[in-house]
């Protein structure tokens, strides 16, 4: 699998990885989770963020809106929390 290495910061590859939520989530968990998130929680991950729609009229924006979410839901999943606070 190629993951970018840049920084989720960077608006134009954020929201690039925002049309693809398995490639999104992904990301996240190599840069939030150092690359170890259970499949259970990836797998629910990828689903709230396929949520999220994306509408042709504002698609950056409704991209970057997904990555957003995307972070916050990462930083809420139980495991996530219990790897980072160990």
């Amino acid at each position: 699998m190629d993951l970018p290495t840049r920084s989720l910061q960077n608006k134009a590859s954020a929201a690039q990885v925002g049309k693809r939520p398995a490639d999104l989530a992904d990301r996240l968990v190599l840069v939030m989770a150092h690359g170890s998130l259970i499949d259970s929680s990836r797998d629910r991950l990828i689903q709230r963020i396929g949520q999220i729609l994306v509408s042709s009229s504002d698609e950056e924006g409704d991209q970057r809106n997904r990555v957003w979410f995307a972070i916050w839901y990462m930083s809420s999943l139980p495991d996530y929390l219990v790897e980072t606070y160990k």
